[in-house]
């Protein structure tokens, strides 16, 4: 379901759908047209611009992590990883 949205996001991107700070309502309104094809459900605008919020989140707090050098991507689980200890002292 997120791949599927995140998809959708990057075809607006690249179609020229997106501002500075987010999407444009043109955007926001293919998007869901779009959602509810593919999940067959009557998702509103703000359900979506919630979940995009969702995504943004996850995002920042990645960058967080991959930005100090004892955490790492794994392209293989698809998830960031360190050793057990670095975790044990991040979530102090």
């Amino acid at each position: 379901m997120e791949r599927y949205f995140l998809d959708l996001m990057l075809e607006q991107v690249r179609v020229g759908q997106r501002n500075k700070k987010s999407f444009t309502k043109i955007a926001w309104a293919d998007m869901k047209k779009k959602n509810e094809k593919y999940e067959n459900m009557n998702d509103d605008k703000k359900v979506l611009k919630n979940r995009h919020k969702k995504l943004r989140n996850i995002y920042t707090i990645l960058n967080v992590l991959l930005d100090q050098s004892r955490f790492e991507w794994d392209d293989k689980k698809h998830m960031v990883t360190a050793d057990s200890y670095v975790w044990d002292e991040y979530l102090k």
